[in-house]
């Protein structure tokens, strides 16, 4: 049987990029081609792994150019499920359920993180994880066998944006337009649509030590470059590569995991085994909608983590 090709996609963001996404600023979104285009001696392009036995196009650096390969990112009226920076705030080791925290310090429902996970062996790996770094730490559970986080300073470490599994994903967004351009063909509005942050008519100088207040003094695409050079490096702007333009519009949040909530400080005992002396409250039931198999083979899972603006 044909496998049918994937409509859904992974796209990483920076905890900036997603309050950007979230507060209705950015709706574009850049990402390097790879591998890049390169031009031949008669100025022509050509494109693919292989360069020797690639394609040749003539094409002006102002002009949007059909590239002979799809986007990893998918097409107009693809989906996108945004990972960013989590942790996991509470977590039932009985149901394999897990409420998980964002940048933003907003908590998401109990959910069940791991839909293709029957036998429990992904979520046993992350529940050890979290036992092991509380262990280093030096915090241990209580003689009712529970953490007791209340008081103290959230204990657990971020964790990247690229292991976030997709269940836990709060932002959904979908394609409605994709462009192959060259970085600097930006425009003003362009820049102002990848999220760049205004104040009285000046937008944000992102490359301002985080020691002092965010500076205000840039024209939009001046603003976009520092963004740009902010994750990307020092001087990748002055590289011009060619990018993929994606522009998204927001999907509507999804309603998530209901029913009745297991206690905030969650059982210390081997997972899905009965806490060694006391039960926790009775945890919601299982997630029954359909989540679509994340293929970590997929191109868009093998991203560099820091194009993400």
């Amino acid at each position: 049987m044909k496998k049918q090709p994937t409509t859904t996609h992974p796209i990483l963001f920076t905890a900036d990029m997603v309050r950007a996404i979230l507060e209705g600023r950015k709706t574009q979104t850049r990402r390097i081609i790879k591998p890049q285009p390169r031009q031949d001696a008669s100025g022509g392009w050509q494109y693919g792994k292989d360069y020797r036995n690639s394609c040749s196009a003539a094409a002006s650096p102002a002009t949007d150019v059909l590239f002979p390969y799809e986007c990893p990112y998918g097409q107009p009226g693809h989906h996108l499920w945004v990972r960013e920076t989590w942790l996991p705030a509470a977590w039932d080791a009985q149901e394999g359920m897990v409420k998980f925290m964002y940048k933003d310090q907003t908590k998401s429902k109990w959910i069940q993180p791991y839909q293709d996970d029957p036998d429990g062996e992904k979520f046993d790996k992350l529940w050890l994880s979290i036992c092991d770094e509380l262990a280093r730490k030096g915090i241990k559970p209580g003689k009712d066998g529970m953490y007791n986080f209340q008081g103290i300073e959230q204990p657990l470490s971020w964790r990247p944006a690229i292991h976030m599994p997709r269940a836990a994903s709060r932002i959904h967004l979908q394609i409605t337009d994709i462009r192959a351009q060259r970085l600097h063909d930006i425009t003003e509005a362009d820049a102002i649509a990848e999220g760049i942050e205004e104040n009285s008519g000046k937008y944000r100088h992102y490359n301002c030590p985080s020691k002092f207040a965010p500076l205000f003094d840039c024209e939009p695409i001046e603003s976009y470059r520092t963004l740009w050079e902010k994750i990307n490096g020092p001087h990748s702007w002055e590289q011009n590569p060619w990018v993929w333009a994606i522009t998204f519009r927001v999907c509507p949040p999804s309603r998530g995991v209901r029913g009745v909530k297991p206690p905030e400080t969650p059982p210390a005992a081997p997972p899905h085994t009965a806490p060694a002396q006391t039960d926790p409250a009775t945890p919601p039931p299982a997630q029954t909608t359909a989540q679509s198999a994340y293929h970590a083979d997929s191109a868009a899972a093998r991203e560099n983590p820091a194009q993400q603006c």
